[in-house]
């Protein structure tokens, strides 16, 4: 019997989780996260959605990640119709956010190479540009490598295009 209320208790706050997580918040980490890892300006349309079906998780529309070197009316480095987030339980319980695994619906990554031999793709700040500078300087040491994580998650594309 006491069993049986302490499971009806956590199935209780288990599915009351998307009223401890406020869109505010979860729109302010997604931001600053992206662009901490990327430097560069991301922008998407409206609030996140915080639900739980069929795990916690938030959604957001219209993501897109700038390309600094493009022209007017260039299309950015990465634009997604959706995206969606799985949030960690635990953490969530406490009022943080934590993400362990992103899927975007229908991105568009554009990859140019610019006439001076510039990429989009190669950050020169962020999170990214740190391990990859990380990783090439391991590369180059008589030291033997280290792995290096810059802590992204796992990724997972639908309907994705480059």
């Amino acid at each position: 019997m006491m069993l049986a209320v302490l499971m009806l208790i956590l199935a209780g706050v288990v599915a009351s989780l998307p009223m401890f997580v406020s869109s505010a918040t979860v729109r302010t980490y997604i931001l600053e996260h992206l662009v901490g890892l990327t430097g560069r300006e991301v922008t998407f349309r409206g609030d996140p959605s915080v639900s739980f079906n069929p795990f916690l998780g938030i959604e957001i529309s219209d993501l897109t990640i700038s390309d600094p070197m493009a022209n007017e009316g260039d299309p950015p480095l990465l634009d997604a119709s959706k995206v969606q987030a799985q949030l960690e339980i635990i953490p969530a319980l406490f009022g943080q956010i934590e993400i362990s695994q992103y899927l975007l619906v229908r991105p568009r990554l554009n990859l140019k190479v610019y006439s001076d031999g510039n990429s989009n793709w190669h950050f020169k700040q962020g999170n990214l540009h740190d391990a990859y500078q990380e990783t090439q300087d391991s590369l180059q040491s008589e030291t033997s490598a280290t792995p290096v994580s810059a802590g992204l998650g796992t990724f997972l594309i639908d309907d994705g295009t480059v």
